[in-house]
């Protein structure tokens, strides 16, 4: 906000906070102001669009505490502006549409506020925090599972940034999951949790030894960023673990050619860290090490490159997590053990409350789906995504299937294989499909964790997933080969051929679809596997690197057509080809000697 002489007077956003897009200010004197508004990261493109809405309304800034138990009620303490209400009873059961959470827009003088707040709907017994556990001697008891309300107060008057301490009790060899809801509820708090024996000393987790040294080149990466430039990829392969900074990252990809990047292991355009590290920024030539991990407190003779002691301590949680923390903890002896909760930044105050939860591992997973809208055409076939997030270590298989599709709609079942997060399901339409009016997309998963069925839907909350009916296509797509063999390390090859319609003539890059880990298309060069405007047919090969495992799985090639329009532009070939890695069998032949 700017007074009239072009001076800056407040500044909403910079943190990602709830304020980045709702805040409210009031003016000290009348006059003419100016709001100014610009992307965080200075970038400028036709997604960057916004919309403002300014007025005298009755906003929720924040909420106190941040989630319910379910099945019990509680007052929440509301704060923000004109509300005329202070406090309000909220009870713990999931609104329609979400799944564990609740959308809170209270009525008020004014009538009701113009946003709603988001509160969890907790699973474990629930407490608040004493206020008086700023110390590790004056840590707060707490018995597992809990799920705790609390805040991160002001720093001291000599700028002394506050901590919170519990103690817990736990087994040897009793894993935990321990986790912060603040940002993701729109808290102010970024914060970072420890965890710390009974003494206050940090945990040692596992050790770090680097065996192999290179650096980063080219130009500088973001915390989010799959492909890093290294200096010299010699020495590490797929699969390998890589230490750059303080994250620990894996490999997923080695570089195609001496200009490319080198790809790690991520979810949802988010790099992924292990064992509970931070993706971080890094900047041109920061050293980048291959590392091997051991068990906490080896020890190794010095090899003239650094060994790292990784200890239990978080401070952004990963994709889904934003600026909130989450540790595995494995206690490593009967005892008593504290967690420490704090703002990375060392800031604190009213809006910086937090749920703090300790629970053990409860395996389960989310869905989501894309697109969220599609178009299918009549006579034609395209590509559903559905994407698994998978929580607490769950690596079983999901059955995928779309729910109460109309009359002359159709859609095979897919697998979320182990070791994998997404699968590819093909809805089509015939060729005399009718649709009078959009229906809902309704995507759904199932599977076992241990005795329990776990069922989800995908996107729950977004009533706007839509099926909608398009003219026939103007690609048609078919997949001449129906089975491809392959051993780690090997190559096959696949047949593509295609038919336009309705005088379309362009290039049509093809995509393959539903590949498993360690197995992917030759590079083919900068435009990938493309058939040209003189072409109708395109053969291309699908290798396995060799830490591939063995697998069967049911792979998809589709074209697509290029424009720059957000329409439906995926045309899948309605044949699965089904994909087999078997095991790399010995080139020696067996002697048998008298």
């Amino acid at each position: 906000i700017l007074d009239g002489d072009q001076n800056a007077i407040k500044e909403f956003g910079a943190d990602g906070a709830m304020d980045a897009s709702m805040f409210a200010h009031t003016f000290a004197k009348a006059g003419t102001y100016y709001v100014r508004v610009a992307d965080y990261l200075e970038s400028g493109k036709a997604s960057n669009f916004y919309r403002i809405i300014a007025g005298n309304y009755p906003v929720v800034a924040s909420a106190y505490p941040l989630g319910v138990e379910l099945g019990k009620t509680r007052s929440v303490s509301l704060w923000g502006y004109d509300l005329g209400v202070a406090n309000v009873p909220v009870k713990g059961a999931a609104s329609p549409g979400e799944e564990d959470a609740i959308m809170l827009r209270p009525k008020t003088p004014h009538g009701f506020a113009f946003n709603e707040v988001k509160l969890a709907v907790g699973q474990e017994p629930e407490t608040d925090a004493s206020g008086a556990n700023v110390t590790a001697a004056k840590a707060q008891m707490v018995s597992v599972p809990v799920t705790i309300n609390g805040r991160i107060d002001a720093p001291a008057k000599d700028g002394t940034p506050v901590e919170n301490y519990y103690r817990f009790h736990a087994r040897k060899g009793q894993t935990l999951v321990i986790d912060v809801n603040a940002r993701r509820l729109g808290s102010d708090l970024d914060s970072v949790v420890d965890v710390l024996d009974a003494k206050g000393e940090p945990i040692e987790r596992a050790t770090v030894r680097a065996v192999l040294e290179t650096a980063t080149t080219l130009s500088e990466r973001d915390s989010a960023s799959r492909g890093i430039r290294l200096l010299s990829p010699t020495g590490i392969n797929v699969g390998d673990y890589i230490m750059i900074g303080g994250e620990v990252d894996r490999v997923e990809a080695l570089p195609a050619g001496p200009d490319s990047d080198m790809f790690f292991d991520s979810f949802g355009g988010q790099r992924l860290a292990y064992f509970d590290t931070t993706t971080e920024a890094h900047a041109v030539d920061k050293p980048v090490y291959k590392v091997r991990i051991f068990p906490p407190g080896k020890q190794f003779a010095p090899n003239g490159l650094p060994l790292v002691r990784l200890y239990y301590r978080n401070d952004d949680g990963g994709p889904g997590y934003d600026k909130d923390s989450l540790v595995h903890f494995t206690a490593p002896a009967d005892g008593d053990y504290l967690v420490r909760l704090r703002d990375v930044r060392g800031l604190g105050g009213a809006t910086f409350a937090y749920r703090l939860t300790l629970r053990e591992p409860a395996p389960d997973f989310r869905l989501s789906v894309s697109p969220q809208n599609p178009n299918v055409p009549a006579g034609g076939c395209i590509p559903i995504t559905v994407t698994a997030s998978r929580m607490d270590e769950f690596n079983g298989p999901i059955d995928v299937s779309l729910k109460d599709l109309p009359a002359g709609f159709h859609a095979n079942t897919g697998i979320i294989a182990p070791d994998q997060v997404t699968t590819t399901l093909l809805l089509s339409a015939d060729a005399n499909a009718t649709l009078a009016l959009a229906v809902p997309l309704q995507a759904a998963g199932r599977a076992k964790a241990g005795a329990r069925i776990l069922s989800h839907t995908a996107d729950p909350e977004d009533n706007l997933k839509l099926i909608a009916l398009a003219p026939k296509p103007d690609l048609l797509v078919t997949s001449e080969t129906k089975e491809v063999v392959l051993e780690p390390g090997g190559t096959a090859q696949v047949t593509i051929s295609i038919q336009r319609e309705n005088g379309f003539g362009g290039r049509v890059p093809l995509e393959v679809r539903n590949l498993p880990p360690r197995v992917k298309v030759a590079d083919v060069g900068l435009n990938g596997v493309l058939i040209t405007e003189e072409q109708n047919r395109r053969t291309f090969t699908i290798e396995a690197l060799p830490q591939a495992a063995p697998i069967e799985q049911l792979i998809y090639v589709g074209g697509t057509i290029e424009t720059r329009a957000r329409q439906q532009n995926s045309y899948e070939a309605p044949q699965a080809i089904l994909l087999k890695v078997r095991p790399k069998q010995n080139a020696l032949a067996k002697v048998t000697h008298p």
